[in-house]
């Protein structure tokens, strides 16, 4: 075999094995990009998945906040509608009192009075307008024997301290009114806010 056929022989096998090698590193090159590109894909999906819980998260703790302040709001105006209803009941309760003071106040006292023998401190208010003489005429009226306290020192009060006993029972016409708030203020709350959810 002439040199030359010998050379092409050898060139041709080079050539060959050169393009197996190609094709190999081709192929190879073309495996790693497919993986790579898997890899890209899923690493992509778990990224964007991660993204949107997070701003799901983000919009639920937004929306949380956001009923959690309406609430706030709304509590908020609900005690200061409760609050100017409590000033409004005051002055509608004093009124009503002044319509028929003695009257009343005997009713009060006799509502509150458990063994007819107490202790009966009045604010200065009632003191200067009732004074002892209308405890003895509730006295003889129904055979009781209270007895004039003194006069409590609460300028801006209205109303009785019963004492007996160590007990005392506070009959302020403030406290009157705030156990009927208490008392009804489911009722309140319902007639004065339907409608209105938290």
């Amino acid at each position: 075999m002439p040199l030359e056929d010998i050379l092409e022989r050898i060139s041709q096998e080079a050539e060959a094995r050169k393009r197996t090698i190609l094709e190999k590193a081709s192929e190879e090159a073309k495996l790693r990009l497919q993986k790579i590109e898997e890899e890209v894909n899923k690493e992509s999906v778990r990224l964007l998945e991660r993204r949107r819980r997070e701003v799901e998260a983000e919009i639920q703790r937004k929306i949380a906040e956001a009923k959690l302040q309406s609430r706030h709001e709304i509590g908020k105006v609900k005690s200061e509608a409760i609050e100017l209803l409590k000033q409004r009941l005051a002055g509608l309760f004093l009124d009503e009192i002044e319509k028929s003071y003695e009257e009343w106040c005997e009713k009060i006292i006799l509502h509150y009075v458990q063994s007819g023998d107490e202790e009966v401190w009045m604010f200065p208010q009632e003191a200067e307008r009732l004074g002892q003489k209308f405890l003895e005429r509730v006295n003889k009226k129904m055979n009781y024997r209270l007895r004039f306290g003194g006069i409590l020192d609460a300028p801006n009060e209205r109303g009785f301290v019963l004492k007996n006993g160590g007990m005392s029972v506070n009959v302020a016409f403030s406290t009157i009114l705030d156990d009927f708030l208490k008392r009804n203020e489911g009722f309140i709350v319902k007639t004065l806010f339907q409608g209105v959810s938290q």
